[in-house]
């Protein structure tokens, strides 16, 4: 054994050690080694002390079995005097059979394996035929025969996952649970008593059940499955204790963060084209009645909707008695076939927000449809990209072969889901670093798209995922899930097979290749569960577009996120700041007349406007397209009226009157008049940024709220604030009163800029129930002669 493999083994054996110890085995869990023992040891291996820093160097050698199994024992000897428990299980290369592979170096980046000669091809898998048999009212049954243990396993799958719940959401489950609540013969006590006494094992799914036990109890065992399956009684009174214990289960989920952002964002991604955008809830679940479930059962639960897996000890002679005597007389049919759509991207990069202001934290998820299948041949570069980015395909894959719920630890997948294909990242950060968590994401999923995996690398991947699925050919359970899948026609025959080829076969540009394809950064959904407060402003700021959703995914309305004012400012203080970001009260108050240019987006069609302002309180606003006046407001303190293409409608009396109060071309100007209010409410998070909300009512008596930015001083927001009368009518339609309310409209300021010593906002942004217009600032000429005659 040269020099180099006794450094590593005995590394290696340190290590694991040093894990034996923590994981609380051996001396009470709190094992260290002191420095002379662990000379002593080297020193009896033939190492000197100094060459335990050479754990990280390549093994390269040959070395013979005997002499591996010879270093193993000293070291076993060795570390047993100086009682420190050996992990037998671990690294014992006695144990491993004909494997003599040092595979604890993976954990500390040692490639021990490269001195193992390189494989050419992988090795041909050939997967034992399973007994086929299917009766003429449809049932399939598969029989994967195992006679190494006195062991027989049943198991029913009904084809059920396609089927839309809509407002019934939790019936499936429901049902499922109630065919264990009693059979014709057999209360539900009975049938959970008989199980124990034998020492089965049995499970319930929503569409699926399976009793699993000895062979001496293989007739009583399959007779209860059968009576389970074919002769459910609905007992009444079991029905309400069933339904309140899952409605219970379903409120408990209602706590879990994760759980909640998992459901939006499956409610968002598919919503109706799919069944996976549903889910069940307490609510749901309560309004299932008895007879739901006994419909539902009468629909989806036929012979030629089901498949019958038998794994174990039983010979298909044995098996064709048992179905024949039970199953064979079950009635076949009409499955009604619903319709799954492929659901479809957001147009662009969107967040959506689920606010709970007790939150800790954020969680994120990551996301995009991803429509590919099982069969497709992108799924085996998909099993790269999920290792790379630290998830799993393989488990999804036996996930969804068993019908298994996928873990939730699972943080990455790129999964062709029979429901709707997708590629999700979820990840936890706090408050603080939203953006820096998902700038990061983003740039770890977009180098996928564009920067080759290394070829050691891809090597390394290959070897282990052959490594691992040529392991999971040994399961019988993992064989029987796939049995059941390729009946079911989620993969085709000689998928497996074929599994071990294609892996060896990708190549870099293949891995690249299917990135590019299904993982979307600029249609990336991402749903966030965190306290808006904290999280929306740096969101907004960084630029993206943020839409509010409850635990249902419901939209709702943007949250408050205002917080008190701390910092000792007022009104007045807020005005000042304000006068001197702008340029300074004087220089404000000296722009006596103004004529702005706009360039303005309606929907798909441009205008253009030219506004005049001239003290005390001229004013005229012009819309023009395509060359024509399209609209025109003006005023000139004796009259005014808007003019909309041939329609004019005159400002009356009393607007005329209250507008002649303003003064001024900036309205904050006159905040030192009678008549002028300023209250400084609270601070709330605009477009990214934290600002002062002023609630203003200006001379002629209307109602402002200007955000103005903390650091800035600047507004960047004005919200528009009146009422309007709102009818309320009887069932007849007759109007029975009329109701205040309350109407707001904002315009956001943005791209302020200097002229002649005066700030003003080159974007605005006005949103209101039509939705958004923009106005984009071409030209502003302060001190411009503006004759009278121009507002008559």
């Amino acid at each position: 054994m040269g020099m180099s493999v006794k450094v590593i083994y005995i590394w290696l054996i340190l290590v694991a050690s040093a894990f034996t110890a923590f994981a609380g085995r051996g001396n009470g869990g709190n094992v260290r080694l002191p420095a002379d023992t662990l000379v002593a040891l080297l020193e009896e291996a033939g190492l000197p002390a100094a060459d335990t820093s050479l754990p990280k160097c390549d093994v390269r050698a040959e070395v013979s079995r005997d002499t591996l199994l010879k270093y193993d024992a000293i070291m076993d000897s060795a570390m047993r005097r100086a009682n420190v428990p050996f992990m037998d299980s671990m690294l014992r290369v006695i144990r491993y059979g004909d494997v003599d592979t040092l595979s604890m170096a993976c954990p500390i980046e040692a490639r021990v394996y490269d001195w193992l000669p390189e494989p050419t091809r992988p090795p041909l898998v050939k997967i034992g035929k399973p007994f086929r048999r299917e009766l003429k009212n449809g049932l399939k049954v598969i029989l994967y025969e195992d006679h190494s243990m006195p062991l027989v396993t049943f198991y029913i799958g009904i084809s059920n996952d396609g089927v839309f719940e809509k407002d019934k959401a939790g019936v499936a489950e429901l049902t499922s649970r109630m065919l264990l609540s009693g059979v014709q013969n057999r209360t539900k006590g009975q049938i959970t008593d008989s199980l124990a006494n034998m020492g089965s094992s049995y499970r319930m799914t929503r569409g699926s059940f399976y009793v699993s036990g000895l062979k001496r109890y293989m007739l009583a065992n399959f007779n209860l499955f059968a009576d389970v399956i074919l002769n459910p009684s609905f007992p009444l009174q079991e029905f309400f204790t069933t339904r309140s214990s899952l409605a219970d289960s379903y409120a408990l989920a209602e706590s879990s963060t994760m759980r909640i952002l998992d459901r939006v964002y499956r409610s968002l991604a598919f919503g109706g084209k799919s069944p996976a955008g549903e889910f069940a809830s307490a609510q749901s679940v309560s309004g299932v009645s008895l007879e739901d479930c006994v419909d539902y059962y009468r629909k989806y639960w036929k012979p030629n909707n089901a498949v019958v897996l038998v794994m174990g000890d039983i010979t298909p002679g044995e098996l064709d008695l048992l179905i024949n005597s039970r199953f064979r007389t079950w009635k076949a049919g009409i499955v009604e076939e619903q319709k799954i759509s492929v659901a479809n991207d957001v147009p662009s990069t969107a967040v959506n927000f689920i606010h709970d202001p007790r939150a800790q934290g954020c969680n994120i998820i990551i996301s995009n449809i991803a429509d590919f299948n099982y069969n497709s041949p992108d799924v085996f570069p998909a099993l790269f990209i999920n290792h790379v980015m630290g998830g799993d395909l393989l488990s999804d894959i036996n996930a969804v072969l068993g019908g298994a719920q996928r873990t939730p630890a699972d943080v990455f997948s790129l999964s062709p889901d029979p429901l709707g294909g997708y590629m999700y990242l979820r990840t936890r950060t706090s408050d603080m670093d939203v953006v820096r968590a998902l700038a990061e994401k983003t740039a770890a999923l977009q180098k996928l798209r564009v920067t080759p995996l290394a070829e050691d690398e891809l090597a390394s991947l290959k070897k282990l995922l052959i490594g691992r699925i040529a392991l999971s050919l040994e399961d019988r359970n993992a064989m029987g899930s796939y049995g059941l899948a390729v009946e079911r026609g989620l993969v085709k025959r000689g998928f497996l097979e074929e599994m071990l080829r294609q892996i060896n076969d990708v190549t870099a540009d293949d891995i690249m290749r299917v990135a590019q394809k299904y993982i979307k950064p600029s249609q990336f959904r991402i749903v966030v569960y965190g306290d808006a407060r904290k999280v929306v402003p740096p969101l907004e700021l960084a630029g993206y577009d943020v839409s509010f959703y409850d635990k249902n995914a419901r939209r709702t309305e943007r949250p408050s996120l205002s917080s008190p004012v701390t910092d000792g400012m007022t009104a007045l203080d807020v005005l000042r700041k304000y006068f001197d970001a702008m340029g300074g009260y004087a220089k404000m108050r000296g722009v006596t007349s103004l004529k702005q240019t706009y360039g303005i987006t309606i929907g798909n069609n441009e205008f253009t406007a030219d506004v005049l302002s001239k003290t005390p309180f001229y004013y005229q606003e012009q819309l023009m397209y395509d060359g024509q006046v399209y609209m025109k407001k003006t005023f000139n303190g004796n009259m005014g009226y808007t003019k909309i293409e041939r329609t004019r409608t005159d400002l009356s009396a009393d607007k005329v009157e209250k507008q002649r109060k303003v003064r001024s071309i900036f309205p904050l100007l006159d905040y030192n008049k009678p008549g002028f209010k300023a209250e400084l409410d609270s601070i709330v998070p605009v477009r990214g940024h934290f600002t002062y909300k002023l609630k203003v009512t200006l001379l002629d008596g209307s109602m402002q709220n200007y955000y103005m930015s903390m650091d800035q001083g600047v507004p960047l927001r004005i919200e528009n604030v009146s009422e309007a009368a709102k009818k309320e009518t009887d069932e007849d339609g007759r109007v029975v009163k009329y109701v205040k309310e309350k109407i707001s409209s904002y315009s956001d300021y943005s791209d302020y800029k200097s002229v002649e010593g005066v700030k003003y906002p080159f974007t605005i942004e006005i949103k209101d129930d039509s939705g958004r217009i923009f106005w984009k600032l071409k030209s502003v000429t302060p001190g411009i002669p503006l004759p009278e005659k121009l507002f008559r």
